[in-house]
């Protein structure tokens, strides 16, 4: 089953995808869980390719695992000219909600930025309340499996004393574009690919700890509750990133996940973009158009094979007109279109998370291919 959360008709709900349709449901898949009901269906249902793909859920814990592949660590270390440390014990991180973004949004490189990397990533969805479970019931907590993509700044990571900046950062997150909850995790296989070549491909199961070991050892100390997510760490290297790349991340089982676009940034040329083919199929313009300064809006038709295969391949995207934060919304050109969140706790005593309405905690970054400028209007 393929839970995906979703924006059609001035609406966002979750649904179930099934094939090219998505059929939208009536309560979410944390709910759905714990009740142990068949999801409620409404009887709406919309063309895969006509919506606009969402974060699944906005995790109520982001957990991260660093340092979870071998042979990442031992590339690391040989980069960095240190003898690799191989961790004796599954040690987990944080990371904050704010980075999140959507299925093919862009990820927006900030103006200092010098080393930026992506790093792809199997995430683990909680659905059910865990404390002091054993390795042999860990999954059992477990509602399914997304993919994420953990861009990391790293002459940021080297300097700052946290990682506030460097893995936190705005748009440093991308996560979609569904939750997978039947995907075989000893089947698993991970392909990154820049710009559509592989760059990196290695098998999900091969990390240092899995995901049965982390739970276990995760629960010992606190309480994992519906909602939380573990993103699982990654193996290989990157390369440092450019405007203009597009990073794909596909793990066998659950999807590929097209997030992690870098495209214009504060006080980069688009003439200096390093692939101008990638810009062209994310976007469905060349750099030089996206530039002209003109508030533009344009579909890639998903028979157009050049495109990139993703289930937003035929969503419409905006061009900002100013400001690095307002894009052309269904109203009015220049409006920033507010996107409201759902978060979620879990009070004494329920088994189902508790949903509360978060507000307005932060803008739309538009749909595919947004293009970033200064707050006064200039790249």
């Amino acid at each position: 089953m393929r839970w995906i959360r979703f924006t059609a008709e001035g609406r966002t709900a979750y649904g179930l995808v099934e094939g090219d349709g998505v059929a939208e449901v009536a309560s979410d898949p944390f709910t759905t869980l714990a009740e142990g009901d068949a999801p409620a269906r409404t009887g709406r249902t919309h063309a895969l390719a006509a919506v606009q793909v969402e974060v699944p859920f906005l995790p109520c814990t982001f957990y991260a695992a660093g340092l979870n592949y071998v042979s990442h660590i031992h590339e690391v270390a040989a980069a960095a000219g240190v003898a690799p440390a191989i961790p004796a014990q599954p040690d987990m991180g944080y990371r904050a909600v704010n980075a999140l973004v959507a299925h093919g949004q862009p990820v927006v490189i900030p103006a200092d930025a010098t080393r930026v990397q992506y790093e792809g990533e199997l995430a683990v969805v909680i659905g059910r309340r865990a404390k002091h479970v054993s390795e042999a019931d860990a999954l059992g907590c477990v509602l399914g499996y997304t993919i994420g993509n953990d861009v990391s700044e790293r002459g940021w990571q080297a300097s700052d004393r946290t990682f506030w900046r460097s893995k936190n950062t705005d748009t440093f997150k991308p996560m979609g574009p569904w939750i997978e909850t039947e995907a075989d995790l000893d089947a698993m296989q991970t392909t990154v690919r820049l710009n559509g070549t592989a760059r990196t491909s290695f098998r999900t199961a091969d990390m240092l700890f899995g995901v049965r070991r982390f739970i276990s050892t995760m629960t010992r100390y606190l309480t994992l509750h519906p909602g939380d997510v573990i993103w699982m760490g990654t193996d290989g290297t990157s390369p440092d990133l450019r405007p203009g790349d597009v990073v794909e991340v596909e793990i066998t089982g659950i999807g590929p996940d097209t997030a992690a676009a870098l495209l214009l940034t504060a006080g980069d040329n688009p003439d200096r973009l390093r692939s101008e083919a990638a810009f062209a199929a994310l976007c469905g313009t060349s750099p030089v158009e996206a530039s002209s300064g003109k508030t533009q809006r344009r579909s890639w038709p998903s028979s157009q094979g050049s495109a990139p295969q993703s289930p937003a391949s035929a969503s419409t995207y905006w061009t900002t007109q100013t400001g690095s934060r307002t894009a052309k919304s269904n109203g009015a050109a220049g409006t920033p279109m507010r996107r409201r969140w759902d978060g979620c706790d879990q009070r004494a005593g329920e088994a189902a998370p508790h949903r509360r309405e978060l507000g307005d905690v932060a803008l739309s970054v538009g749909g595919r291919g947004s293009r970033w400028t200064r707050p006064d209007g200039t790249l």
